[in-house]
């Protein structure tokens, strides 16, 4: 097959869509589309290789999966290498094990099973993971190991195999797209992706010679498929139930470019700098994401400054130059025993670096206690109900909510050991375990802690129903209406014997004090912005008026927060919602004579 400078500019289109949405998704909120285009490509290109070889006798299963390791390993590995580095210096101890985890899966191309049991492609979480764009790559390898069977197999009728394959999966990932609304599921799904290869295989077989209309037609199918394509990646956005049969329209648009010949737009296509950065392409794909990922990482921001975002140029295009002029082009010009055996070893290495990461980062550890929850977990995460406090004592006092609540366990667990009463305790992620939650509130990254927290509610409401007190903290009530009313509901069903105190949370931070200190002390001269739940209490408030049972206790109060998020420059936050062990057992110190006032006057 020859070489074609316009097929090398769509790579550059494809890359460039990417690029442009991974740095900012609202000034190109369909720019994802670019992975479909470099898709659409691979299954166009291949289909046309692996179809020409096999008709002149010439197809080799051994050379096709060398050719295709040759071309994708060498700078991958090279670039993992450079996570584990980067994630060994920039990384906080308590998250190497999660990035050993993504490092791991991501080496065996299977990190795309792994995102899509996950968060949405979207989640703020996963645009702090460098490796979260070697989901497409996995599944490109995948897609690799099936093409050239069909191929071999039904070259007789492949056209027809590739058309009935395509309509049976796009109507698979549509029905959970549509029905299931497993958007996330389905975006890394390789059964969901295969039909985008296939466009380009289909347009391969049924237009081997090319479309050509003359000149004016061309230009005239050329620019309206461009401009389809364009306009995707407008409108298309992460909302939108994709890829799906939604998908089918931006790849026949990119299959329509890549055999449409003589047209007005080949001239822009294959222009020198078009050229260059679609030769460039695959090291500027893998290259551009992690430097994104791990600044996100350490200041704790999607957006990027202007002096940021030229650092992710300059970076990107560094790297990018290394690794395509001494990695990618060195191996794919060769194919013999000595590259195998440098592969090899390289893969060791870096499969070595991966295993023994967490061993390699030990010294950079910060103990549990500033850096996670480290009490309650049983009933938080297992279902289990335990009693804290003073456990001689069996007094009737429930502790109940989400994450806030969990972190108040070390609170009231210290001061009842001090005044002598104990009290149990059922907590739960993100959502309290009441009924009346919506799942409407729930993102794409809370559906499992969502479904965790109503499988809890048979359990709390009989521990409501033993309990003469009851404290219950949640949060972000403003955001989250059906919690809110769900709350509501729940106060309004409180026997006249039992006393609900509504406990206001802890103020959030504007970052996390660990990642910007990477330390439990304060290292850096950082502002940090403290901003108290307010709209919470108020809407505690207006829950509790009127009801002589009923009660607020806001943390806030606490002069800890005064010099929030240190105490005496220790850490007492570990993430910027949520109490560290150490600050939590420090607010008790703080609010304990005030709280021991409220408890007695109202509670006793």
């Amino acid at each position: 097959m020859l070489f074609r400078n316009d097929i090398q500019g769509l790579r550059a289109i494809a890359f460039l869509l990417v690029f442009i949405f991974h740095l900012n998704a609202t000034w190109l909120p369909g720019g994802f589309l670019g992975v479909d285009l470099f898709f659409v490509i691979s299954g166009y290109l291949i289909t046309c290789i692996l179809v020409q070889e096999e008709d002149q006798h010439r197809f080799s299963f051994l050379q096709f999966f060398q050719k295709r390791l040759f071309r994708i390993v060498p700078a991958y590995l090279f670039m993992l290498l450079f996570v584990v580095i980067a994630g060994a210096i920039v990384y906080l101890y308590v998250d190497i094990k999660s990035l050993k985890y993504y490092l791991k899966n991501s080496l065996f191309f299977i990190s795309n099973t792994v995102f899509s049991n996950g968060e949405s492609y979207f989640g703020a979480k996963l645009s702090e993971n460098p490796l979260l764009h070697t989901w497409s790559l996995a599944i490109e390898m995948q897609f690799y190991l099936i093409l050239p069977f069909l191929v071999h197999w039904f070259r007789k009728y492949l056209w027809q195999v590739f058309l009935m394959i395509s309509i049976i999966l796009i109507a698979y990932s549509s029905y959970n797209l549509y029905f299931l609304h497993a958007q996330t599921s389905m975006y890394f799904s390789l059964w969901a992706r295969i039909p985008e290869f296939l466009i380009g295989g289909l347009f391969a077989l049924w237009f081997k010679n090319g479309i050509d209309i003359g000149k004016k037609g061309n230009t005239i199918l050329a620019i309206v498929s461009f401009l389809i394509l364009l306009t995707c990646s407008f409108l298309i956005s992460e909302s939108s139930p994709f890829p799906g049969i939604l998908a089918v329209i931006p790849c026949i648009a990119s299959a329509l470019l890549l055999v449409t010949k003589n047209h007005a737009l080949s001239s822009f296509f294959s222009h020198k700098i078009m050229v260059k950065i679609g030769e460039y392409s695959y090291s500027l794909y893998l290259w551009h994401w992690p430097v994104m990922a791990f600044i996100r990482y350490k200041y704790e921001t999607y957006d990027f400054s202007f002096g940021q975002i030229i650092f992710i140029l300059f970076f990107t295009i560094l790297m990018s130059y290394i690794s395509y002029q001494f990695i990618e082009s060195v191996f794919r010009k060769k194919s013999n025993r000595k590259s195998y055996s440098i592969l090899a070893t390289k893969t060791i290495v870096v499969g070595s670096l991966i295993y023994f990461l967490p061993h390699l980062t030990a010294q950079n550890k910060i103990d549990d206690f500033y850096t996670r929850p480290t009490m309650g977990l049983a009933s938080h995460k297992e279902g289990i109900v335990e009693r804290f406090g003073d456990v001689r004592k069996q007094d009737k006092i429930l502790l109940i909510g989400n994450s806030n609540a969990l972190m108040l366990k070390p609170f009231f667990d210290k001061i009842g050991k001090e005044n002598g009463f104990s009290f149990r305790t059922l907590t739960s992620n993100a959502f309290p375990a009441i009924e009346g939650v919506s799942e409407k509130d729930a993102n794409p990254k809370q559906k499992e802690m969502y479904a965790w927290s109503q499988s809890l509610i048979p359990k709390t409401k009989l521990e409501v129903e033993k309990a003469e007190i009851i404290f219950f903290c949640t949060t972000a009530l403003d955001e989250l209406p059906s919690v809110t009313q769900a709350l509501k509901n729940f106060a309004n069903h409180i026997r006249p014997d039992q006393k609900l105190v509504l406990m206001v949370g802890f103020p959030t931070l504007d970052k996390s004090p660990i990642r910007i200190n990477n330390s439990f002390l304060k290292k850096s001269d950082y502002s940090f912005t403290v901003s108290p739940r307010w709209k919470d209490a108020s809407i505690m408030q207006n829950i509790a008026k009127g009801k002589k049972n009923i009660f607020v206790y806001n943390v806030a109060k606490s002069s800890l927060f005064k010099s929030a998020p240190y105490a005496k420059d220790t850490i007492i936050y570990y993430d910027n919602g949520h109490l560290n062990t150490f600050g939590s057992l420090k607010l008790a110190e703080s609010l304990e004579k005030d709280f021991m006032n409220f408890y007695n006057t109202h509670l006793k």
